[in-house]
């Protein structure tokens, strides 16, 4: 179909999510980028609900002076087994979205050349030369789109391992000092594991206000009914308060899995969890987020063509991802012991670095000796047996 384009832009974002909007924060960063003609297209005016993204952080970053809280300290519980580490020389640190998109928009808000439309994309189309974005009223013609959709048909047409991770986190506020407000909770998985990978996350803000998130990894998706019912169940366990009460909640649900994302050279390229910077194995994006937002501006400096983020890390790490992905879903109740080794066997700035794909050959090797060896080697025949079909 020939459609008439109605405005062209050097650049053109689809969707004013973290990843949309963090790329054009850091474009306004870079005297070189800063003049661009850049529009950005949602089909929200602003960001539907609130939420929190969560990171290890070593040394000082951009978002310091708004970061919410950060953290040194971690605890694991596992059935009657209890680990406390010290994550030093990294911090974990929690940072609102509500915050970040204030910030950043404060930023954008001052440039002319930055224009936001709200309006759903219809269709984005690669012409070679330039790249035409299609919406229900109008038709702009831009050198190259980031496209932050996973359109939900990716995800029922991928054949790989899929979990989804969904959660249910209720800010709360109690009369009493019931919270260690130097300790967070990273993974308390003493509940119920049927059929699925169980944990209470907690994050302190002082001895009397917290986060508290009911998380499970599992092959369907439940209603939040039932993850409302384990934060209910967690906190009438572990804490013997009924001053507690809840000062906002926030819900989610990411799907878990190694998507297709694009194709190299191409003018369309994908970011986000449809880039690829939602790590399959553990649903964590925003450190992702941002290693491929310096990628994409360090081409764009170079007036290169970038690539999703999939392209440029060790294909081993989605392979290990995915091999997870594979014990999870056949062997759920093997969830608990898996997490609580990798943090008891293996000392925290090599676990940290898995975490990223940044560990090295030999660190991942001395991490694999300590996994349940039978499982992971089954899932591995299967995953490598999987990927020869592809080629």
């Amino acid at each position: 179909m020939n459609y008439k384009e109605k405005k062209h832009f050097e650049i053109i974002i689809v969707g004013a999510g973290l990843s949309g909007i963090m790329l054009i924060w850091e474009i306004l960063n870079r005297k070189e980028l800063r003049d661009k003609k850049i529009l950005l297209l949602d089909k929200y005016q602003k960001e539907q609900a609130p939420r929190t993204w969560c990171f290890w952080e070593k040394g000082p970053s951009s978002f310091d002076d708004i970061i919410t809280k950060q953290w040194r300290i971690a605890e694991l519980f596992a059935g009657s087994s209890h680990l406390t580490t010290d994550m030093y020389p990294y911090s974990y640190q929690m940072l609102s979205s509500e915050r970040f998109f204030n910030r950043a928009f404060s930023i954008i808000n001052r440039y002319s050349n930055i224009t936001f439309k709200q309006a759903a994309v219809e269709e984005v189309i690669d012409n070679e030369s330039k790249v035409t974005v299609v919406t229900p009223d109008d038709v702009f013609s831009a050198d190259m789109v980031f496209d932050s959709r996973l359109p939900q048909s990716t995800i029922d047409n991928y054949d790989g391992p899929l979990l989804y991770q969904q959660f249910a986190g209720r800010f709360v506020k109690s009369q009493k000092p019931v919270f260690n407000a130097t300790n967070i909770r990273l993974m308390d998985f003493r509940m119920m594991q049927d059929k699925k990978v169980a944990f209470c996350y907690l994050l302190p803000f002082s001895s009397t206000e917290a986060l508290l998130e009911y998380t499970i990894f599992t092959d369907q998706i439940y209603p939040p009914t039932v993850l409302e019912k384990g934060v209910d169940d967690y906190v009438l366990e572990h804490f013997d308060d009924t001053t507690m009460v809840t000062t906002s909640k926030e819900y989610g649900v990411i799907p878990m899995g190694n998507f297709p994302s694009g194709e190299k050279n191409k003018r369309i390229i994908p970011i986000g969890t449809a880039g690829g910077c939602s790590k399959a194995s553990s649903g964590y994006t925003f450190s992702f987020v941002r290693l491929h937002t310096l990628h994409i501006i360090d081409s764009l400096i170079a007036n290169e063509l970038p690539t999703s983020y999939s392209f440029f890390i060790p294909r081993r790490f989605s392979f290990y991802d995915s091999v997870l992905l594979r014990v999870l879903k056949k062997h759920p109740e093997k969830g608990q012991q898996i997490f609580f080794q990798l943090f008891k066997k293996n000392s925290i700035e090599v676990v940290i670095r898995f975490l990223h794909n940044r560990s090295t050959i030999r660190e991942e090797i001395s991490i694999f000796l300590n996994l349940p060896v039978l499982p992971f080697l089954k899932a591995a025949f299967a995953e490598f047996f999987f990927r020869c079909k592809l080629f």
